[in-house]
C-alpha cells in the first residue's frame, strides 16, 4: 500500500493539526520511513526469545502515609491568581 499526502491528512484530522504542503511532504517521508522500519521489525525471527517485562522495583520507592493536611484558604489562593472572578481563578478559553 503506497501512503499518499492525503493519508498525512487522516493522521493529522484528530489532532486538528493544519499542516503546510511542505510539511505535509516531510511528514508523508517520514510516516513511509517509520512503516519501513515496522515492516523489517516483523521479518526478525524472534523465535524462542523470552520476552522481556521492564517493571519498576517496589522497594526503595519512598511512599508517604495518606493523611489530610490543612491546604490555602480561599483567600489566601486568591490574592495569589492574576485574575479571579466571584470567588474562582480566571484561565484564558482553551477551546
Amino acid at each position: 500500500m503506497e501512503l499518499t499526502e492525503k493519508d498525512v491528512d487522516h493522521v493529522c484530522s484528530p489532532a486538528k493539526l493544519r499542516v503546510s504542503p511542505e510539511v505535509r511532504g516531510r511528514l508523508l517521508e517520514d510516516l513511509k520511513e517509520i512503516l519501513e522500519f515496522v515492516k523489517r521489525l516483523r521479518e526478525v525471527d524472534t523465535e524462542g526469545i523470552e520476552p522481556v517485562e521492564l517493571r519498576t522495583p517496589a522497594e526503595g520507592c519512598a511512599a508517604r502515609d495518606d493523611r489530610r493536611e490543612k491546604g490555602l484558604d480561599r483567600e489566601d489562593a486568591m490574592r495569589a491568581a492574576p485574575e479571579a472572578l466571584r470567588g474562582h481563578f480566571r484561565v484564558p478559553r482553551v477551546l
